[in-house]
């Protein structure tokens, strides 16, 4: 399994837009031609305070928050 990470830095809770959304389907279509067939790819966000959830936010397979990362 490949996680293609993305780092978001709010003073609130992160939401997705449409554009933000589709640059980052082309950065996992990228990630998934140049990986092993039998890998599957996933976007995760590491975040201050969490994902809004919308419209735009299920692409995100897991959330990781600051807090996890320093506990």
């Amino acid at each position: 399994m490949v996680h293609v990470c993305e780092m978001k830095c709010y003073d609130d809770l992160y939401q997705m837009s449409q554009d933000e959304e589709l640059k980052l389907r082309h950065r996992l279509s990228l990630v998934r031609e140049n990986v092993k067939k039998r890998q599957s790819v996933q976007a995760t966000l590491v975040t201050t305070f969490g994902l809004k959830q919308g419209k735009y936010s299920g692409i995100y397979t897991q959330t990781v928050l600051l807090d996890n990362l320093f506990a």
